[in-house]
């Protein structure tokens, strides 16, 4: 209350409040994360605390369906030949990756015929001296085949040798099997990758003149 010099009493004005400023969106509901939906919008709680609990929902969901797909991948590849060698587990696991093209060449490219660029000093026929090692692709008349080729030590020709026919072979030419070069354990390897699925692990030594098969894999249709 408040009191005039004519001492009556006049009741008190109440203070004007400010206006409280509402968040107009509706609450959002958090819905199954695992459920194979695309997270990545859906993070648009008030408060830096919610939002930052939803993002790593979101973020763990993104990270478990990763691991899924990669489960799924394996289930799905049926290893046939090469159970007691560890090679063929390593790739069944998928623990091993293709080797990397650091350096480069000088090879020229001919009609369907283009090499990529990078070169790989690995040793290919496991005879205990790296070769130079490059990817070339090949165009035919339905597809684009991308293989491997063995070069000289000036690193501009193409060798005519042995190891190059025996990478031609593997990969078979025309629209053949995806081919990959990897390590394990000191010896290199040569995997072949059907389009179905089926993948074939090989083998090249200097000695013999055709691949051993090391692994054979088939996928389950």
């Amino acid at each position: 209350m408040t009191v005039k010099p004519n001492n009556r009493i006049y009741p008190a004005r109440a203070t004007p409040r400010a206006p409280v400023m509402r968040d107009a969106r509706p609450h959002m509901r958090l819905e199954q994360p695992f459920a194979g939906r695309d997270h990545s919008n859906r993070c648009g709680l008030t408060g830096m605390a919610r939002r930052s609990i939803c993002c790593v929902i979101c973020a763990l969901g993104a990270l478990l369906a990763l691991t899924i797909d990669r489960a799924r991948a394996q289930s799905e590849m049926q290893l046939i030949s090469g159970r007691d060698k560890h090679v063929c587990l390593a790739v069944q696991k998928n623990t091993i990756s293709g080797v990397p093209f650091p350096l480069s060449h000088a090879v020229l490219p001919r009609p369907c015929w283009r090499p990529i660029p990078g070169l790989a000093r690995i040793d290919v026929d496991n005879d205990g001296y790296p070769d130079n090692l490059i990817r070339v692709t090949q165009c035919f008349r339905s597809c684009e085949w991308i293989g491997f080729a063995v070069i000289d030590e000036t690193r501009t020709q193409v060798s005519d040798s042995e190891l190059n026919k025996a990478l031609q072979s593997i990969g078979g030419g025309g629209c053949g099997p995806h081919v990959d070069v990897f390590s394990y354990e000191g010896r290199t390897y040569v995997e072949a990758r059907e389009p179905v699925g089926d993948r074939t692990v090989f083998l090249i030594m200097k000695d013999k003149p055709i691949p051993q098969k090391i692994c054979v894999f088939q996928s389950k249709r």
